[in-house]
């Protein structure tokens, strides 16, 4: 009884002397100096690199909202000062209009491009738009409110690329830099069930991990403490044990992951699109880690063949609907899946950050195994750590 008081008392005094620097990390996340390196957009790249009414996109259009009807009256008008709105000759207001989703993945734009360039404006040329108007491409995503064009308020269209790699971190859904003077930007349809937790990242759950002692496992048949292999510090192949499950929906239906297919030599890695993965552009000799959304064919991923790790070309990228997926956090901060290496972590684009915000889950693990994961299989849904780490995220992004 003395003993397993002690015991909470002491992990009651470790997990304070965690918060303050825990808490600390995660205020950063929007700091500009934590931030990776930005890769501006190219002329007529888009992001994720499919077509925009894909499933893995802003989804298919349904139906264009006409003025002054039941739908149109649930659209959202933004009223961000921050913004500068271009209204029609027709009808003002008409740039000002746009679904929930569209309106907060803009404002998040807006505090990017302020903090970006702190005299600049974000600048609206399109939002909603009635079908009528003929302005947009057929079954266009403005005409339902879910698409805006953009710019910044100087005009400068050198900012254009920047702008469109700032898009993408908003959380549009689909990002194109179109034309030397806008950037599109769409969203999915307004759901409820959009939620933080509902798009944490993962691996497929029958994807294949290989062990310490050479043999292969499906990922849902990994338990805590088993030495997976990863990659250390130096670059080098090692086994690092598993701490925790991040996350694991073993029976979930439709799991939307994106499919990167690799040649010299072959691989194919499924992971969901806020997932981050090891990435080199083709005339860039810097490897840096971003969402799986962001790769684009002709970049290079690392793959494991003949002991090493060795970099392969990305010949295709598409989407695909699995059963169940999976998130294993090794003590290394990475996992090699299916032969491609992979941080564990997702929806934070900074696998460092990332890292040190789960430092101390990795301590409690090696101290204290039974606070961090009461049993050595992986629990059902987000782990407790994540949920609160993802609640953290979100409470100091939105202060900020």
């Amino acid at each position: 009884m003395i003993s397993e008081l002690k015991k909470n008392l002491i992990t009651l005094f470790v997990l304070l002397c965690f918060t303050r620097p825990v808490i600390c990390c995660v205020a950063r996340t929007v700091s500009p100096s934590r931030r990776p390196p930005r890769t501006a957009f190219y002329l007529h790249q888009k992001v994720p690199n499919i077509h925009e009414f894909s499933q893995g996109a802003s989804g298919r259009p349904t139906e264009p909202i006409r003025y002054g009807s039941p739908a149109f009256k649930q659209l959202k008008i933004n009223y961000n000062p921050g913004i500068v709105f271009e209204h029609t000759p027709e009808r003002s207001g008409d740039t000002r209009r746009m679904t929930k989703k569209c309106r907060e993945a803009l404002n998040r734009l807006e505090k990017l491009v302020k903090e970006k360039w702190p005299t600049i404006k974000l600048r609206v040329i399109s939002a909603w738009d009635e079908e009528t108007s003929h302005r947009h491409s057929t079954s266009s995503l403005h005409y339902e409110g879910r698409a805006v064009d953009i710019t910044t308020s100087d005009t400068d269209s050198s900012k254009l690329g920047l702008l469109a790699r700032l898009a993408v971190e908003a959380g549009f859904d689909w990002v194109k830099y179109v034309q030397k003077f806008r950037v599109h930007a769409s969203v999915r349809v307004d759901s409820k069930d959009d939620t933080t937790f509902k798009d944490t990242g993962c691996f497929r759950s029958n994807s294949t991990i290989r062990l310490v002692d050479g043999k292969t496992k499906t990922m849902n048949k990994l338990k805590i403490g088993d030495r997976v292999q990863s990659m250390n510090k130096d670059g080098e192949i090692v086994y690092s044990e598993i701490a925790m499950f991040l996350d694991n929906k073993p029976n979930k239906k439709d799991v939307l992951f994106f499919v990167i297919r690799t040649v010299n030599p072959s691989r194919e890695l499924y992971l969901t699109k806020s997932h981050l993965i090891y990435v080199r552009r083709r005339y860039s000799s810097f490897w840096k880690v971003q969402f799986a959304k962001m790769v684009q064919k002709g970049d290079f991923v690392k793959v494991f063949i003949d002991g090493k790790l060795v970099a392969a070309e990305v010949t295709d990228i598409s989407v695909s609907n699995e059963r169940g997926s999976i998130a294993p956090l090794t003590n290394e901060g990475n996992i090699i899946v299916d032969g491609v290496l992979a941080s564990c972590y997702a929806l934070l684009e900074d696998h460092d950050l990332a890292d040190s915000i789960f430092w101390p889950a990795k301590v409690m693990y090696r101290h204290f195994p039974s606070l961090l994961n009461s049993k050595n299989t992986p629990q059902n849904g987000v782990h407790w750590y994540a949920r609160v780490m993802l609640f953290l995220n979100e409470y100091f992004s939105v202060l900020t």
